[in-house]
C-alpha cells in the first residue's frame, strides 16, 4: 500500500474498492475513474453485474466466478480500478465480510470508529486468508458508502461524490453513518 493512502488513516479505506459496489443507481450513469487510463469510466452496469453474480451464487460466489463473471466482464474502468488497487476474484471471495459480520455490525463498526485515525491498516485491510475472514475495512466502507448513497437526494451526484471522494472524514460525516446503523 502506498504511503499517501497510509498517511490518510483508516478513513481512507472507506471507498477504495467498496464504493463501486455500494452504488445502486439507474442505468447509464458514468462515473470517472481516477486512474492511469485517461477516459476510463466505471459504469453502473458493473454494479448490477456484481449483484447478479452474487445472487446467482446464493451470496457465496467463488473466486473463479467473481473473476470470470464480474471482473473480467466489467467495463474498462472497472478493470483499471481493479488493476490499480490489486483487486482479484480471490481477494474479494476470501474477504467473506458480509456473512461473517451479520449480527456483529455494532461491534465491528465501533472498533472501526475507534481506529479511524490510525495509520496502521493491518487490522482492517489486506488480512484475509482462505481460512479466516478479513478485509473488514472494505465491508465497513461499503456500509458507509451505502449510507451516503441512501441519504443523498440526488443519486447520480451521490455516485460521483463516492467515486471522487477526496476527504474521507468529511465524506464520513456527510454519510450519516454511525456504528451499527440499520441498512437493509
Amino acid at each position: 500500500m502506498n504511503h499517501a493512502v497510509r498517511s490518510m488513516g483508516i478513513g481512507a479505506v472507506l471507498c477504495v474498492w467498496s464504493a463501486s459496489l455500494a452504488a445502486m443507481a439507474a442505468d447509464a450513469v458514468y462515473v470517472p475513474v481516477r486512474a492511469a487510463t485517461a477516459g476510463s469510466v466505471i459504469q453502473t452496469t458493473d454494479v448490477d453485474r456484481f449483484y447478479r453474480v452474487y445472487d446467482a451464487a446464493g451470496g457465496h460466489p467463488t473466486a473463479e466466478q467473481i473473476q470470470r463473471d464480474y471482473l473480467d466482464q466489467g467495463s474498462e474502468g472497472l478493470q483499471v480500478l481493479a488493476r490499480e488497487r490489486n483487486v482479484t476474484g480471490q481477494r474479494i471471495a476470501y474477504s467473506r465480510n458480509a456473512a461473517e459480520a451479520v449480527g456483529r455490525e455494532l461491534e465491528i463498526e465501533t472498533r472501526f470508529a475507534a481506529d479511524i485515525d490510525k495509520t496502521d491498516l493491518s487490522d482492517w485491510v489486506y488480512n484475509a486468508t482462505p481460512d479466516t475472514p478479513g478485509d473488514l475495512g472494505y465491508w465497513v466502507g461499503y456500509r458507509i458508502a451505502k449510507a451516503y448513497y441512501r441519504n443523498a437526494p440526488d443519486k447520480r451526484q451521490a455516485l460521483r461524490d463516492i467515486m471522487d471522494m477526496e476527504d474521507p472524514k468529511a465524506f464520513l460525516e456527510k454519510s450519516g453513518w454511525y456504528p451499527g446503523i440499520e441498512l437493509d
